[in-house]
């Protein structure tokens, strides 16, 4: 299943609704990166919708943050299941992304 990416409200929002692992990291993280440079709006939205967060996906996440810093874009990550939340608290990717429980929220942030 590839990203679902749309525009609304003046974000790119991408949705990611299975796990980022091994088996599929390369590609997902060609589509995000293409659609941060591409992207007609300032801020983009990775909206996590799967339960699991892997290692694999906290690079993925930690990869689009350089992209879309040198591309002059806002990065900011949902993280609606406890567990992904967890994971980025305990690997510190949290001190990096702009993490948000939901995507209204995400929305919102200054």
């Amino acid at each position: 299943m590839a990203l679902l990416i749309y525009d609304i409200d003046g974000h790119r929002i991408v949705e990611v609704n299975e796990v980022v692992d091994i088996a599929n990291v390369e590609q997902f993280a060609a589509e995000l990166d293409t659609s941060i440079r591409e992207s007609p709006e300032r801020t983009v939205i990775v909206d996590l919708g799967c339960s699991l967060l892997t290692t694999d996906g906290v690079t993925f996440l930690e990869r689009a943050h350089a992209v879309a810093t040198r591309c002059g874009r806002v990065l900011r990550i949902t993280a609606r299941h406890r567990i992904s939340r967890k994971v980025l608290r305990i690997t510190g990717a949290d001190h990096l992304l702009d993490v948000h429980p939901d995507l209204p929220t995400a929305m919102r942030a200054a």
